[in-house]
């Protein structure tokens, strides 16, 4: 792929710029040529989960910060209007549309679903949901039968509070997918759960293509190379997997490729799944979605993935090739980069991404309140 220079909001040498990206400002970003970001809204409140609605709204989640009972989500039509439906929500983060045409939102403890015609009526779908520890938020998704699987990440960054043991108690309830299986000819009820697949630190991205694969982004853990003494940048690899129903992905004994973490090197590695594909060491994926069949040309038949950190690795937004079935491989691609502070504009830190029926796609960033939008110029 051809890297130039996509949008300019703001000169090379720091002089303003008029340029745009269709009816909106241009962030300052290098894309493929042909392509720009759009700044959609400004001034959002710590933005986390997004949905491109069929009729070109947009629904955002907005956590509002790391406090209790200050969340939203936000009707916003581009380039008109803004509105607040739902307030005081605990720190909000996944958002999705549900089987049965409702939007479902994931707080801390609990998923709610609610009706666009009657926002204020939400009815909990399911409840006390693990919330304590470094990893509270839920995303979520609906797998091929409909059902909906909930990230419960882990309480901890390695098990560090369990030093010297030889297994994690804290692994058999959390860093885990479970499966709630929904009755929907009962109104989606939920009627039981089953853990799909266990080692799973931090699912915050989660992508079904419509072979029925279930991607996973995971986000690894942290102070691995200042105990190996290696480039602390690139050490563990983040990482794609693709979800087996009782399969194992290695947190916290493993890391990268079946490798043992320093802690527990008498654990058998050799047992766990292996990642589809290895990310960039602390890039922080928060967000993923394939590609649908309208995508944008340069977009086509990949696995687009947004990586929220703020080390060298982070703040763009990358792309894998997928064959058929949606399993990624190859080089990573990059869609949105160059993101970093420049005058007039912060560093970016992308969250969660959308496709829009145009093509293109709508996606967050948090650290400086924005609903973008990547799209032709």
């Amino acid at each position: 792929m051809k890297k130039l220079w996509g949008c300019l909001g703001v000169g090379l040498l720091g002089t303003a710029s008029a340029a745009s990206c269709g009816n909106f400002p241009a962030l300052n970003v290098k894309t493929p040529e042909g392509y720009c970001v759009a700044l959609v809204q400004q001034n959002l409140k710590f933005p986390r989960g997004v949905l491109a609605l069929s009729n070109g709204n947009v629904l955002v989640v907005e956590m509002g910060g790391w406090g209790h009972n200050i969340g939203a989500v936000t009707l916003i039509t581009p380039g008109k209007s803004i509105k607040r439906l739902l307030t005081k929500l605990d720190r909000p983060h996944g958002i999705r549309l549900g089987p049965d045409g409702l939007i479902y939102v994931g707080e801390d403890s609990q998923i709610f679903r609610f009706d666009l015609k009657n926002p204020p009526a939400k009815t909990v779908v399911v409840s006390s949901l693990p919330e304590s520890g470094r990893h509270p938020l839920k995303t979520f998704i609906f797998d091929a039968q409909k059902n909906l699987v909930v990230n419960y990440g882990s309480s901890t960054d390695n098990c560090e509070e369990q030093k010297g043991k030889t297994s994690c108690a804290e692994a058999a309830s959390r860093a885990l997918l479970k499966k709630f299986i929904l009755d929907w000819k009962q109104d989606g009820k939920p009627t039981g759960s089953v853990v799909l697949a266990k080692g799973l630190r931090n699912s915050m991205g989660l992508a079904l293509h419509p072979s029925g694969t279930l991607l996973q982004a995971e986000n690894s853990r942290d102070a691995l190379a200042s105990i190996l003494k290696l480039n602390d940048d690139d050490l563990p690899h983040d990482e794609l997997n693709v979800i087996q129903q009782g399969g194992f992905y290695g947190w916290p004994y493993c890391y990268d490729n079946q490798q043992n973490a320093p802690e527990f090197k008498a654990f058998k590695c050799q047992n766990s799944l292996k990642p589809a594909v290895l990310l960039p060491g602390h890039g922080a994926p928060l967000g993923m979605a394939y590609a649908p069949e309208n995508a944008y040309p340069v977009l086509q038949n990949t696995v687009v993935v947004g990586l929220h950190g703020y080390r060298s690795n982070g703040h763009r937004i990358v792309m894998y090739s997928v064959n058929s079935k949606g399993i990624p491989s190859g080089k990573l691609q990059e869609v949105v980069w160059d993101w970093d502070t420049k005058t007039n504009q912060k560093q970016g830190a992308p969250v969660d991404i959308s496709f829009a029926s145009d093509g293109g796609f709508y996606f967050t960033d948090d650290k400086n309140g924005m609903l973008l939008k990547f799209q032709k110029k």
